[in-house]
């Protein structure tokens, strides 16, 4: 089954800035996005490529997002999305392969590209958004059997990066004064077998600012099948090994996925900000929810089911302050969306008539 562009569906004027964009990869190979205005979807619309990956998404300033994806050639590509439209042509990235999702994240007008290379290496790169000028690949000095994640802090000008390391730990190095740490930081020490310091998937991060200080959550599928999660300061490392003791409380048992993390800097309850995280859960892949105050201290609080299930990752972005909204493929691989408004409950599921057999991609519009 093909993602369907539904005739009925009224595509979106240019000059309309969506809340969120949600770019997928259909089951057939061709990748679509949707706008959610308010409080109804655009419907899927070509983005005129293709992708064996999830997309990748990262914001870039008000009213502009990035999506860089792997193509079929396993070249790397480049798209912005920037008051309302799509640059019409994709930019291909000179040189550098990857097989699997990249990840971004922008400083200023800087947006910076990690992929694990065909070679299973760690490589950067950087485009400058305003001349399109992609910079040398920098080697990082490490390695991943999957796709790295990233976080950036545009206030303290600094990058985070968590991968999973050959030996299935949790590794952490970061981006700051305008180079590259060329340092990993072990989450865990090899021997240590806790489930919360082993993962067999890309990690999940998100960053923040907090009361003046700049806070990064990394969530992980430990190797025991719970969700886990710990939080540091962004820009610097963890400062030494985590044992089990150092991460947080486990999300979630039974999960099939790394979670969705999404963080809220103006909603209630806190006012310090709330960080959410979604995950496939369960003996039936049942999507859950759950929130903790953006600190440095707090646990996660009640868990919220939404009803649904997935076998994929599911997705999850800001629509407004105080609503989240998700996006998954279900069951048959076709996409829904349902929207949860803290302190409540969610919404209930609203077919997006589409499918993809691929983790959803979903991000905020600044």
């Amino acid at each position: 089954m093909t993602l369907t562009v539904s005739a009925s569906a009224p595509a979106p004027l240019a000059t309309s800035v969506p809340n969120m964009i949600s770019v997928v990869t259909g089951t057939d190979g061709g990748l679509y996005w949707n706008g959610f205005y308010t409080d109804h979807w655009g419907g899927w619309q070509s983005l005129s490529g293709g992708s064996p990956s999830p997309p990748g998404l990262c914001q870039s300033g008000p009213g502009r997002v990035e999506l860089v994806v792997e193509g079929y050639d396993e070249n790397i590509y480049h798209k912005s999305f920037l008051n309302g439209s799509w640059s019409p042509t994709w930019d291909k990235v000179p040189t550098g392969a990857t097989d699997l999702q990249p990840a971004c994240g922008v400083l200023g007008t800087t947006m910076h590209l990690v992929v694990r290379g065909t070679d299973t290496n760690l490589w950067a790169n950087s485009l400058d958004l305003n001349t399109g000028i992609w910079s040398p690949w920098v080697g990082l000095s490490g390695s991943s059997p999957s796709a790295p994640a990233l976080s950036a802090s545009p206030l303290i000008n600094s990058l985070d990066l968590v991968v999973r390391g050959e030996d299935n730990a949790i590794y952490h190095t970061w981006f700051a004064s305008g180079s590259w740490s060329m340092i990993w930081d072990q989450a865990a020490p090899p021997f240590n077998t806790c489930g919360a310091t082993r993962t067999f998937t890309t990690p999940a991060i998100v960053g923040g600012n907090a009361a003046g200080t700049s806070i990064i959550q990394v969530a992980i599928l430990g190797a025991d099948n719970a969700v886990y999660s710990v939080v540091l300061s962004a820009g610097r490392s963890w400062g030494g090994p985590l044992y089990c003791g150092g991460w947080g409380s486990s999300i979630g048992n039974f999960a099939h996925n790394s979670p969705t993390l999404a963080i809220d800097t103006l909603g209630q309850p806190n006012s310090a900000g709330t960080v959410y995280a979604l995950y496939a859960g369960g003996f039936d892949g049942g999507i859950h929810l759950k929130s903790r105050n953006f600190d440095l201290t707090s646990s996660w609080g009640g868990d919220f089911a939404t009803g649904g299930n997935t076998g994929n990752r599911p997705a999850g972005a800001m629509v407004v302050p105080g609503t989240i909204g998700a996006v998954v493929s279900g069951g048959s691989k076709d996409l829904w969306y349902n929207t949860f408004t803290c302190c409540g409950s969610f919404s209930g599921w609203t077919a997006l008539t589409g499918s993809t057999s691929e983790d959803p991609g979903l991000i905020t519009v600044p």
